[in-house]
């Protein structure tokens, strides 16, 4: 009977809900983007948006809107209720001459016609619902000079600071953030924002990587909400129990929500004695360690193939003196679990590093034989068998076909002669780094492994398969990967991987603890996914298996 709010309808790029291009794209192609001469539903393999300059489809949004409403939406005035109108994750934006005509007039190059759009879907339903109010992220789109948000509108920005420091510290880090919060309030006028902010993907997109970003989260939100005029805000955390610090940073953000007024450093006090009774110590320890020895490393050495290469043999060797010290002093198996929790960050990143070095014989070069392949014709033509790879274009292996001029998904082929040194009868493993898209493996032109795990959960992920004994000698390697959207291809490195070869024992307790520690603590996602829970973690665990024979192959001579 107090009120609330209620979200109703998909809730975050929804133009793709509100004029469906299975539904309307055949008849009315002027509804969606007109790019390069032609109105196109997807251009470069991803959605494009909608022609926001076209009078007809506010409407069409307006309906359906009001199909996800319903009539209790009119009668209920205790809630307020959101509904979403937001550009689909893309930047295939309309360049029609008149699309483009209205973001010149209101001074922007993005954004003019979306408010025009947005602010015509919300006085239509202000007629009938009162109580609904339109959310718009400005997300690859800017406020435009002329046209304001009406009254039932509400934006949404996506902005961050640079979260390891807070946004007024004086070494000038976040000025620039500072100023574009600024700038925004005043041009909102009597509005004001919320504010979509990422404290779960920072500098990675591996939810157990260290993240030095806990210190400031209440100063930074205070900030926000004094000199940018940001009412609330949606925080993006990561999606899985058992995840980098999660509860800490649950708690931290729950509470700078709740009372912005907070001092950070007593929060992360007393939420670590509360949580971890004798260990905390320990465990503030830690926290101090990553953020004051890692948090303003130079974190440009770090790179999509290694995002965590600022963190070196130190951090693993002292945060795990350091982990190690808290468990011990644990007072009960709860607590030791949570602290054993926080150790997975640190194994991880030695079981990434192992995976790929570990027995390590021979290396693939980065430039490979490149064929693409549109009409899937390849197989039916044996180019499995391909050895002579004259008329194949050149591409490197460290970076997706999309980002190296070849903007066609589907299927495409990578092929390269190498010379196979004398591995001494050694049991082999191909090691992949990455491959983003679906695989079928062939040397010789015979089929020797293949990748057919959906890429939403492996497009980042390594993944390892076991071969037969090949002759020192030259051999021909090709490889079929099939992606029909987004990023695709080859883009971390390819090498063989000698399986007899022994593993260390720190490695080893790692490998074993992970999977157990994992469990206890419910991980159920490595990284953002859509798809059922525990599937990443059911293929690393799976590589963590693969990863403990090492050793217990014997070499053939």
């Amino acid at each position: 009977h107090l009120g609330g709010v209620k979200w109703v309808g998909p809730q975050t790029h929804t133009f793709k809900n509100l004029v469906p291009p299975d539904e309307y794209f055949d008849e009315h192609p002027e509804y969606f983007s007109w790019i390069e001469g032609e109105r196109r539903r997807e251009y470069d393999g991803i959605n494009t948006q909608l022609c926001m300059s076209n009078p007809d489809i506010a409407g069409i949004a307006a309906g359906k809107i009001r199909g996800w409403l319903g009539d209790k939406a009119k009668a209920d005035r205790d809630f307020k209720y959101v509904v979403s109108v937001t550009i689909n994750d893309s930047t295939n934006f309309c360049k029609c001459a008149k699309y483009v005509a209205i973001n010149k007039e209101e001074g922007v190059e993005e954004g003019g016609t979306k408010m025009r759009f947005v602010n015509a879907i919300a006085k239509q339903l202000a007629k009938e619902y009162p109580a609904v109010t339109v959310e718009t992220m400005l997300y690859h789109t800017q406020l435009p000079k002329k046209t304001k948000p009406v009254s039932n509108v509400l934006i949404q920005l996506v902005a961050d600071p640079d979260w390891r420091y807070a946004m007024d510290d004086p070494s000038g880090v976040n000025d620039r953030v500072m100023e574009e919060f600024r700038q925004r309030k005043e041009q909102i006028g009597d509005g004001y924002f919320y504010n979509w902010i990422k404290l779960g993907v920072y500098g990675s997109r591996s939810y157990l990587d260290p993240r030095p970003n806990l210190q400031h989260i209440a100063r930074n939100i205070r900030i926000m909400n004094e000199i940018g005029g940001v009412r609330g805000f949606y925080c993006q955390a990561t999606q899985s129990r058992g995840t980098e610090m999660q509860p800490l940073r649950y708690y931290l953000i729950a509470r700078a929500l709740w009372r912005p007024e907070i001092d950070d450093r007593e929060t992360i006090e007393e939420f670590c004695r509360l949580y971890y009774g004798k260990a905390a110590d320990d465990v503030l320890r830690y926290i101090d360690f990553l953020h004051s020895e890692y948090g303003h490393k130079d974190r440009s050495v770090n790179t999509m193939d290694n995002p965590t290469a600022i963190y070196d043999d130190n951090f693993i060797r002292v945060g795990n003196e350091i982990l190690s010290q808290a468990e011990a002093k644990a007072e009960s198996e709860e607590i030791r679990r949570r602290v054993a929790t926080c150790r997975l960050p640190i194994w991880k990143l030695q079981l990434d590093r192992s995976f790929a070095t570990l027995g390590e014989i021979f290396t693939f070069p980065v430039e490979w034989s490149f064929k693409i392949d549109p009409q899937d014709e390849g197989l039916k033509e044996a180019w499995q068998g391909t050895t002579d790879f004259a008329g194949w274009q050149t591409m490197r292996i460290d970076k997706h076909w999309t980002m190296q001029g070849e903007e066609r998904r589907g299927v495409g082929w990578y092929g390269i002669r190498f010379d196979m040194p004398d591995s001494l009868g050694a049991p082999l493993a191909l090691f992949f780094g990455a491959i983003d898209g679906t695989a079928d493996i062939f040397i010789d032109g015979v089929k020797v492994a293949e990748q057919k795990v959906h890429p939403m959960y492996t497009w980042h992920s390594s993944f390892v398969r076991m071969l037969e004994p090949l002759a020192p000698g030259t051999h021909t390697i090709v490889i079929r990967v099939d992606k029909e959207n987004y990023a695709a291809g080859i883009w971390k490195k390819i090498s063989l991987i000698d399986m007899s070869a022994p593993i260390p024992e720190d490695i080893k307790t790692a490998a074993t603890r992970f999977v157990q520690v994992a469990k206890d603590a419910d991980l159920s996602k490595l990284s953002e996914s859509y798809g059922p829970p525990f599937e990443q973690i059911k293929q690393f665990a799976a590589k963590i298996d693969f990863f403990l024979k090492h050793g217990k192959m014997k070499s053939g001579r």
